[in-house]
């Protein structure tokens, strides 16, 4: 894939790969994820609820998501059997992306690969997208403007 580590759309970005269970204790998704650190656990002792979440942030130096993505699926896919397990006995998995835009346009990209990547294993993929406080038109919009207001100089 050709990623644009660049991204110019795009301030910051990172993903998180997600096991949500309450069926589960953390050692036993310690043992189905072997070999994968998980960057933090919250367990919630009132609701049962235990978050077991491996990011990328500080991982992959990229604004481009695509290469977070496959940084997180090339983690995981040589496990799927064990992901299968999990959300089998009721595990939610998901892969969770923050993107937040340079110019309050544009916005992330997946390639067909991942998207078939992601189907195959059953994970979700959700995005928290943020704009900038004054986000700017995009480039074609404002030359169309710039154009219309040329036009009607007198």
């Amino acid at each position: 894939m050709n990623y644009d580590d660049a991204y110019p759309t795009c301030r910051e970005t990172f993903a998180t790969f997600r096991v949500i269970t309450c069926a589960h204790d953390r050692a036993r998704i310690d043992a189905s994820m072997a070999g994968i650190t998980a960057t933090k656990v919250v367990e919630r002792t009132s609701t049962g609820h235990l978050a077991w979440l491996c990011r990328t942030r500080g991982q992959v130096d990229s604004r481009d998501v695509r290469r977070h993505v496959d940084w997180l699926l090339d983690l995981v896919e040589p496990r799927s059997a064990a992901l299968a397990n999990l959300a089998g006995e009721g595990a939610e998995i998901d892969i969770f992306c923050y993107w937040l835009s340079a110019s309050g346009h544009g916005g992330p990209t997946l390639s067909p690969a991942q998207l078939r990547r992601l189907a195959a294993l059953g994970i979700e993929i959700a995005f928290d997208v943020y704009f900038d406080d004054e986000p700017s038109e995009p480039v074609h919009l404002a030359a169309e403007a710039s154009n219309d207001e040329e036009r009607e100089r007198p």
